[in-house]
């Protein structure tokens, strides 16, 4: 059977997210909160497919949250997969470790893993239990997505990494200047404040070119977070820029771990996160392949609908290989 897959441009954005996402989203995407044992609420989002080829769980980036996704989740409904979405805790609707709206708190990332592992046990298996499990993964969610790979090997039966946050940009500043930026703050008890570099929620619009995202989609995603404080998170603690090197450096050195097919998404232009931890990653894996990609950070919202077309047709080229070897065609909408 071939599934059509139609690629949205820059012009037809807003029609069609108007016209046929938003009523997609309304009657067959449904949202729940389920409860870490620490007590932290995490929210979640899902589409279950008639006749679903298989589940993607998705792991989002920094700062990020479902509305980001709509078009995504979209692509993967009309190509016969169900999806999984959680929001990070310190994101979108989930709960946050800091009263700082704007402020993405984490003590470890194991929190993030085990929150996952927990989304997946708890929402994802019971609702799909005869389904094979698939992880697409951007950014800062391809660290999650990694370190889970690395401590749960048999969960999913392949991966998906793009743009992964496998080590940050941090330009002349080494990582072992932030974990002694870190210690300082530490001991003056301003580990849990805004990082270096970071700045709060000012309601003004920050289209950053470095990512490559389209201005049709900049703007969607930017009504949402002045609509709602749940969605203006933009910016680090302390103690989250350490726990990211801390963990940038841990998934690297158990790359060996990760036992399923990978395809790593590599953007050429990326001016956020390095492509050298992504080449260390993939030398220790015996199963990643890297796919680069002539974009910036964001190539699943990049500006060009033809640096877009040739991802999307990669990304489920992999995913039809993964899940029941049905063809989808990548087409423009």
């Amino acid at each position: 059977m071939e599934r059509i897959v139609k690629i949205i441009g820059e012009e037809n954005f807003n029609p069609i997210m108007q016209d046929s996402v938003a009523p997609w989203l309304a009657r067959d995407v449904q949202d729940g909160y389920l409860t870490a044992p620490d007590g932290m609420k995490l929210h979640y989002r899902y589409n279950l497919v008639p006749e679903s080829r298989a589940a993607i769980v998705m792991i989002h980036g920094f700062c990020e949250f479902f509305g980001k996704y709509h078009e995504l989740a979209w692509y993967f409904a009309q190509a016969g997969f169900s999806f999984f979405f959680l929001e990070n805790r310190g994101h979108g609707l989930s709960g946050r470790e800091t009263d700082q709206f704007d402020l993405v708190q984490i003590h470890s990332y194991d929190e993030y893993v085990e929150d996952a592992a927990l989304f997946i046990r708890e929402i994802v298996k019971p609702a799909v239990p005869d389904q094979k499990l698939l992880l697409y993964c951007h950014s800062m969610g391809g660290a999650i997505g990694t370190l889970f790979l690395e401590k749960y090997p048999e969960v999913f039966s392949a991966a998906v990494l793009s743009s992964p946050m496998h080590g940050i940009q941090l330009g002349p500043i080494k990582d072992w200047m932030v974990a002694v930026m870190y210690a300082f703050k530490k001991i003056t008890g301003k580990a849990d404040d805004l990082s270096v570099g970071n700045s709060h929620w000012s309601g003004k619009p920050d289209y950053n070119e470095n990512s490559g995202q389209s201005r049709a989609r900049f703007w969607y995603q930017y009504n949402m977070r002045v609509a709602d404080d749940a969605y203006k998170t933009c910016a680090a603690t302390n103690r989250w820029a350490y726990q990211s090197t801390v963990a940038d450096h841990k998934l690297v050195r158990d790359a060996a771990k990760v036992q399923i097919p990978v395809i790593l998404f590599q953007a050429e232009k990326d001016s956020l996160v390095r492509p050298e931890p992504q080449n260390s990653f993939a030398a220790g894996s015996a199963h990643t392949r890297i796919v680069r990609i002539p974009s910036e950070h964001e190539i699943f919202n990049n500006a060009s609908l033809a640096t877009r077309m040739g991802y999307y047709k990669e990304l489920f080229a992999f995913l039809d290989a993964q899940s029941d070897g049905q063809t989808t065609t990548v087409t423009e909408a």
